[in-house]
């Protein structure tokens, strides 16, 4: 890869560990300070290119107003709303913890049984801070979501999805996110093994958040939507307590093709803390 390439790929990775919005003038401004002279470049394998060379559409982040939301990954815009640009972290999950202390209140009514935040078998330590948070439920993404000033990804124009409506980019801000408005099956176009994590990468278990440069899209700034981990959307089936039924999307690091595309969906108890299931949030 060119040096000048590999200096404003790792500088787009490092922003999106912050909070914040990803816009086009980001890049822009990006591009201009990792700017260096023409000269030689350096070897590396397929899986090491620069993310401008996987463009993924020309619409749906353009210098709207800033995305809400104080913390957490930063966001990118799609048309009305902003999704988060990667799968919340380890590190952003703890930040999130220390806040909250023990206090599991506040929650919504279909929350009532959640008595606490930590993940099964609690947090990780800060060697894995970058790699995204695992093992949290339903409720957890919520209530983390609400503390950082966005919400988790549901109906477009605000609240949750109906179930018939999971498939339609008219009204699922995840779906659309990924798909492009419906337009591409998985978020970089046409399917390959080795552009995310999932399980015919074969990379043995999860990897860093935005770590994967070409597995972005369907929008340019956000990435992993296919694989890493499954996540979860606001949408619920109608059981009451931890019967309930809510989805997760996109696949993780142990799922096949047939589960990494964006239409593809699994219905899983609202309890269900699993090492495969993160998440990431919108607004509004």
């Amino acid at each position: 890869m060119p040096i000048r390439k590999r200096a404003l790929v790792a500088a787009m990775v490092a922003l999106l560990s912050e909070g914040g919005c990803l816009l086009i003038r980001d890049i822009d401004a990006l591009g201009a300070r990792t700017a260096t002279s023409d000269g030689g470049s350096e070897g590396g394998d397929a899986h090491e290119v620069d993310a401008s060379d996987e463009g993924s559409g020309d619409a749906g982040v353009d210098a709207e107003p800033p995305c809400p939301g104080e913390a957490g990954p930063r966001m990118v815009r799609v048309d009305s709303y902003c999704i988060d640009a990667t799968e919340v972290s380890v590190a952003q999950y703890r930040a999130f913890l220390n806040a909250r202390e023990a206090d599991a209140g506040g929650q919504r009514a279909a929350c009532a049984w959640n008595t606490t935040f930590v993940p099964k078998d609690g947090i990780p330590s800060i060697d894995f801070d970058a790699l995204p948070v695992v093992n949290v439920d339903f409720c957890d993404a919520v209530a983390y979501c609400e503390w950082a000033g966005k919400r988790l990804c549901g109906k477009i124009g605000g609240g949750a999805i109906a179930i018939d409506e999971l498939a339609n980019p008219l009204r699922s801000q995840w779906y659309r996110a990924c798909s492009r408005e419906g337009t591409i099956g998985v978020p970089y176009g046409t399917y390959d093994p080795l552009v995310c994590n999932g399980a015919d990468r074969d990379a043995g278990g999860l990897l860093p958040v935005g770590s994967q440069p070409r597995c972005e899209g369907g929008y340019p700034g956000i990435f992993d939507l296919s694989g890493n981990v499954r996540e979860w959307e606001d949408a619920c089936d109608d059981a009451v307590g931890q019967e309930k039924r809510c989805l997760v999307r996109g696949g993780a690091f142990y799922d096949v093709a047939s589960t990494l595309d964006c239409a593809n969906e699994q219905r899983v108890r609202i309890d269900d803390q699993n090492p495969g299931f993160g998440f990431r949030c919108c607004a509004p």
